[in-house]
């Protein structure tokens, strides 16, 4: 999808790069997919200096990976990766919740995301299990929500109740750069168990997705 859209893709594995600039600066957009490595101090500053010098930055988050969901929930490592990363830009990705699929619809804004449209402009499906607790400079650009299917609004009991700031998509504007947070990897999955990349409108939304942090849209 992404190369029909104009991208060249390269995959990386976490434990095996360093985020610094030699790393970084070929990249107009660098997505966090399955990543479970805790980052440095010193990446995380790198890669606020890459994203305020113009680089684009998605993280779809699931914060358990490997082995059956009910055995992950608890496992943090992929959240705290996530986090490592973007808590500096106002999103902190939450545990694993187990609580089911969502289907987004509504925004709070016309964005380029939805179309400009907040209402009915784009959907897009996941298992909306690792919600996104959204503060400043990040702006929440979609609220958890159930859609048409039969999930509840919860949290993992470990993060509490849920907030007004926990959300499935947020996105930033962070000096020449943009970022944005998305609750579910398994939006953009081709096959598998859960949503997937075919589901409601998610392929676009996932070109989407990658134009605009790439500011090209």
């Amino acid at each position: 999808l992404l190369e029909e859209r104009g991208f060249a893709v390269e995959e990386k594995l976490d434990a095996e790069i360093q985020l610094d600039s030699a790393t970084l600066a070929p990249f107009s957009v660098v997505i966090l997919g399955s990543n479970n490595r805790r980052f440095s101090g010193e990446e995380t500053r790198n890669f606020a200096k890459y994203v305020q010098n113009g680089g684009g930055a998605i993280a779809w988050s699931d914060s358990a990976f490997g082995g059956h969901w009910r055995d992950a929930l608890g496992n943090t490592r992929g959240a705290d990766s996530d986090n490592d990363l973007f808590a500096q830009f106002g999103m902190q990705f939450l545990r694993d919740n187990g609580a089911g699929v969502f289907t987004v619809r509504r925004y709070e804004t016309p964005h380029f995301l939805n179309k400009n449209q907040a209402e009915n402009g784009l959907a897009f499906r996941g298992e909306g299990v690792s919600a996104v607790r959204t503060t400043a400079p990040a702006q929440i650009l979609a609220r958890l929500q159930t859609g048409e299917t039969k999930a509840t609004l919860r949290l993992h009991p470990d993060d509490g109740a849920l907030q007004p700031n926990d959300a499935a998509l947020s996105v930033a504007q962070i000096g020449k750069g943009r970022v944005a947070g998305v609750f579910d990897r398994n939006t953009f999955w081709n096959a598998g168990e859960g949503t997937r990349l075919s589901e409601v409108d998610n392929r676009e939304f996932a070109a989407r997705l990658a134009l605009w942090v790439s500011r090209r849209d």
